[in-house]
């Protein structure tokens, strides 16, 4: 008759456990996943930020061209 009050309680904590090593993974998964997200956002912004920078500079040297041929 003891045993039944010893094993349930077991149960539920094995059970209790697993749960919480689930939502740690599971978290651990999620964190990832944004802080690799984020860092995919970042080196997008910065080669539109290269290839802008690139475009500016392209424009200023057919501007400086332009304006050394009309001298």
């Amino acid at each position: 008759m003891c045993f039944g009050y010893l094993s349930t309680p077991q149960i539920v904590l094995i059970r209790l456990e697993t749960s919480i090593l689930i939502l740690f993974i599971l978290l651990i998964f999620y964190y990832t996943i944004q802080r690799w997200m984020f860092i995919q956002k970042r080196r997008i912004s910065f080669e539109r930020a290269k290839q802008h920078r690139a475009e500016m500079l392209a424009q200023r040297a057919r501007n400086k061209k332009h304006y050394h041929n009309l001298s």
